[in-house]
């Protein structure tokens, strides 16, 4: 998991998948940090991809390098999210001034959004292309 946080902690944006209450797929591109066991992301309550967490939680939610390929590096992690609490908000901002040098004043009043990274997916993971998931 190393190999993960690192490419976490390298990567500045990440792109969440939703799906809407018609089941359709929705995608949103994100500042987001992780602590290595979770990811953390700002987002306002009325965003869709917000209600659709609050709807079901399910999410998908992939970061790229900007390497050319064959050197491509990628996580992509399928789990289910939840608004976070005040320790995983206090975690987040943390997180964020060290990541980004700062903490975004606008994120102040946005809810904390929780994604647990899960455990590798041995069967679809390759080099340095990692594929999380709640649990086999």
């Amino acid at each position: 998991m190393e190999n993960v946080k690192k490419i976490l902690d390298e990567v500045l944006f990440g792109t969440l998948g939703t799906t809407d209450e018609n089941s359709q797929p929705k995608l949103a591109p994100l500042h987001f940090v992780s602590d290595g066991e979770n990811i953390y992301w700002f987002s306002a309550e009325k965003a869709n991809h917000s209600r659709n967490i609050e709807r079901g939680g399910e999410a998908t939610f992939a970061v790229f390098t900007d390497d050319r390929l064959p050197n491509l590096k990628c996580v992509v992690v399928e789990n289910f999210a939840k608004i976070g609490d005040e320790i995983a908000r206090d975690t987040a901002i943390e997180l964020f001034a060290k990541k980004y040098g700062a903490f975004p004043e606008p994120f102040a009043n946005y809810e904390i959004y929780v994604l647990p990274l899960g455990e590798i997916d041995e069967a679809r993971t390759s080099g340095e292309k990692y594929y999380l998931t709640r649990g086999l």
